[in-house]
């Protein structure tokens, strides 16, 4: 079918220079004839899982679309780096970084199509003479006047002119007077904040530039090439009211050629340190002999080419990102803690309910040893046999837990297909570990059963009621109340940690400002609001997703390239060569720690200051200057932060073209919450499987008290103690141990609620629940066990 494209032009000159303008929004319809074959559709250079966004076009087309030379800017082969580089660079032409040569009056200049030539180049010919030109808006003094035209900086060499003065050309036909002259030239800041600047010169002298022609003007598309002065379509504020008719005479007859002169170095001053717009050579210089010796110098640069190779870094990022098996080995080990408390308990409870058997074992002469390996032999094959089924059912549980994973991440993550897999050595080893693990416990608790009692402690004070009686009952107990408290604490501590715990983060934010706008293609001019500090523009280099969308090492990430001024008191302190980064991005993400470099293309910067929480995460955050000097050739805004009272309509109008999208700071930062929030849905998974564990273990410890206190049941009825009196025992015991393990579990939630937003509201809502609901089930329980024994007894 047919799909409507927007893209953005790509002028050679750089937007935000006095000569450049920005690029235009057009649309594509391009008809989508299929699907490229794999892996070739997925080809991306992001450290990213995320399936690419690819549209493939022929090259030409994409060129013509983008009004750009036909030609590429990404070079894919299977040869190494280091050879790609050799062959690139032994093959480079200077039109290919847009040099030329042109001709001067039988002089060869060469020029750039990008205005302004490579600063490597004016030493590299010392017989070459360098000129600046510029367009200006006024040039006057108190006889003389001259208007939107260009003028040059020359060397001494071509014209020897004073710094202080500024030279007319003979052509004009004017006659300069006696006094000071103005000029008025235009310069372009960020953004393109167009300003009217005034230079001051002693007096204006004319010259005789016969010489001279256009060819000594850098080429502006649009001005220079334009026939008449009616027809410029200048990249500038331009009033065609003040064109004169000598003006469209002079332009016709010599097009963009200067009409004035001053010296290089006042230019360079006025206009650009160190720029040049041409190299002028001697007269009678062969072209291409200049050619093969721009060529070599060309080849000989090692800044112009990067030559790197992908996979290799990407596959060393994919292994080194987040390593979800000891991530939640690491959760499930409060599980399988869990576990093993339950299984000691069912061993325990086992072991009671033979008791009598081992009694007449004993009776009969057998020894004690023999019995308890007897015993260990017997439940040590079901442990062991337990253990490989539960591997398998392990295996079946993780291949659903990955099922689930791509539901409830695959929008996200791009996780939607997973493959499962498993290692034989990490099924022996899960195999191994569990087996020795319940082995040990059996073994501790036969251990135990033959060890005689040495000491218990006697009580002096006499019993003041049943919940004296249940408190001492639970105290001469604590050997075996000890792995139920632990059970209880422990699921409840991770299920509430977790449910009570959904992460907001609290930090930076958005630095005082309440809205964020963002665009998917750069916006080179100023937005309304800019210049009162309600709009701050924020560039933006895309180079990998660095937020918790992304489940890879990333080693470079997106650049925020703002003026840290504008980020109030909240901004980060930060050298010429530092960046600032998200703390959780910097750890889990970027793996890497305050002090570390990453390198890019244009230099490299070093990880200095660490935000606790702001709408930059994704990527660092550097200073305008150092965005600029890492890349030099990336212009306009694409990410914009807004104050409470910004023009929100005016702007969205203004950017319409670009892809614009806004939202608040708050839902930005709730979005980025999110994503990381979709982790405890899993976890909370385990803690709630912990605490079924811990209840399941309130229930078989019960059972097992019963048993083991039948002697005691008997003792209390015949002693005259009424069924309910019993109950009431038993309930009080467990509500000890229940409490025991909410006590536990407030201070260990109350701890971590100073380094997290858990929400101890929440909690102390939840454990009431829980606690009504936990009694009520404890009295069906503990009437409902009596019952039933009473009536065995009977």
């Amino acid at each position: 079918g047919e799909v409507v494209v927007r893209v953005q032009t790509m002028p050679e000159i750089d937007a935000e220079s006095m000569p450049g303008r920005p690029g235009r929004i057009r649309q594509l319809r391009v008809n989508v004839q299929g699907l490229l074959p794999l892996p070739y559709r997925d080809f991306s250079l992001e450290d990213s899982q995320n399936v690419p966004l690819n549209l493939f076009l022929r090259r030409s087309y994409l060129a013509n679309s983008l009004e750009c030379v036909d030609g590429g800017n990404l070079v894919i082969s299977e040869k190494s780096a280091d050879d790609l580089r050799r062959e690139l660079q032994d093959a480079l032409r200077p039109e290919d970084i847009g040099l030329y040569f042109a001709d001067m009056g039988g002089r060869p200049i060469l020029k750039s199509r990008r205005y302004f030539l490579p600063e490597f180049l004016a030493m590299a010919f010392p017989a070459a003479q360098p000129v600046l030109s510029w367009f200006f808006a006024e040039l006057t003094d108190d006889a003389a006047s001259v208007v939107y035209s260009f003028i040059a900086g020359v060397p001494e060499e071509l014209m020897p002119i004073p710094a202080t003065e500024c030279w007319l050309s003979e052509q004009l036909g004017l006659q300069p007077g006696t006094g000071p002259a103005q000029l008025r030239y235009f310069q372009v800041g960020a953004f393109r904040d167009i300003t009217l600047n005034d230079a001051s010169f002693a007096r204006l002298r004319l010259v005789d530039d016969r010489a001279i022609t256009r060819s000594l003007s850098a080429d502006i598309p649009g001005l220079t090439d334009a026939a008449s002065c009616s027809h410029w379509d200048a990249p500038l504020p331009v009033d065609l009211k003040r064109i004169r008719d000598d003006d469209e005479v002079y332009w016709r007859e010599h097009g963009a050629k200067p009409k004035a002169y001053i010296a290089l170095s006042r230019a360079q001053e006025l206009f650009g340190a160190n720029a040049l717009s041409g190299l002028l050579f001697p007269a009678g210089a062969d072209v291409t002999t200049l050619d093969a010796q721009l060529s070599s110098l060309l080849r000989a640069e090692s800044g112009l080419l990067h030559c790197f190779e992908p996979r290799e870094e990407s596959l060393a990022n994919a292994l080194a990102g987040v390593d979800f098996a000891s991530l939640f080995l690491g959760l499930s080990s409060l599980v399988m803690v869990s576990a093993l408390l339950v299984l000691v308990l069912l061993l325990r409870l086992h072991l009671l309910e033979r008791q009598g058997e081992s009694e007449l074992f004993a009776a009969l002469g057998f020894p004690a040893n023999w019995l308890r390996r007897e015993l260990a032999l017997e439940l040590g094959l079901a442990l062991v046999l337990g253990s490989a089924l539960g591997v398998l059912a392990g295996m079946g549980v993780s291949a659903l837990l990955l099922r689930a994973l791509g539901w409830v991440w695959g929008d996200v993550y791009g996780l939607s297909r997973m493959l499962w897999c498993c290692e034989l050595a990490s099924a022996v080893g899960a195999l191994a570990v569990s087996s020795l693990l319940g082995l040990g416990a059996l073994l501790v608790l036969l251990w135990r059963q033959g060890r005689p009692v040495f000491w218990r402690r006697q009580w002096s004070r006499q019993l003041s009621g049943i919940a004296d009686l249940a408190w001492r009952t639970v105290w001469r107990r604590q050997s075996q109340s000890r792995p139920l408290v632990a059970l209880l604490t422990l699921g409840i501590t991770l299920t509430l940690a977790v449910g009570a715990n959904a992460i907001r983060t609290r930090g930076e934010e958005g630095f005082g400002y309440q809205w964020v706008l963002s665009t998917a293609l750069p916006y080179t001019g100023l937005l309304p609001g800019q210049d009162s500090g309600a709009v701050l523009p924020i560039r933006v280099h895309l180079a990998s997703p660095a937020d918790c969308g992304n489940l890879s090492r990333v080693s470079t990430p997106n650049v925020f390239g703002v003026s840290l001024d504008g980020l109030g008191k909240d901004a980060p302190t930060l050298t010429p060569n530092g960046a600032a980064v998200d703390r959780g991005v910097l750890q889990w993400i970027l793996k890497a720690r305050l002090g570390d470099t990453l390198d890019y293309v244009g230099g490299s910067v070093v990880l200095e200051h660490a935000f606790a929480g702001s709408v930059f995460q994704g990527g660092i955050v550097v200073g305008a200057d150092s965005y600029q000097r890492l890349f030099p050739d990336e212009q306009g805004a694409a990410m914009w932060l807004l104050r409470a009272d910004a023009d929100l309509p005016a702007l969205t109008a203004a950017l319409a073209d670009y892809g614009v999208s806004l939202e608040s700071c708050r839902e930005r930062m709730a979005r980025f919450d999110d994503i990381q929030n979709r982790y405890l849905l899993l976890f909370l998974a385990l803690g709630l499987l912990a605490l079924l564990l811990g209840v399941g273990a309130m229930a078989l410890a019960l059972a097992r008290a019963m048993e083991e206190r039948r002697d005691e049941i008997i003792l209390l009825a015949e002693m005259g103690f009424a069924n309910h009196r019993i109950a009431a025992i038993f309930f009080v015991e467990q509500l000890i141990l229940l409490g025991a393990g909410l006590v536990l579990s407030l201070i260990l939630l109350g701890a971590l609620s100073l380094f997290s937003a858990l929400s101890l509201s929440l909690v102390f809502l939840v454990l009431t629940l829980l606690l009504l609901l936990w009694v009520a089930g404890l009295a069906l329980e503990v009437l409902s066990l009596l019952r039933r024994m009473t009536s065995h007894l009977s």
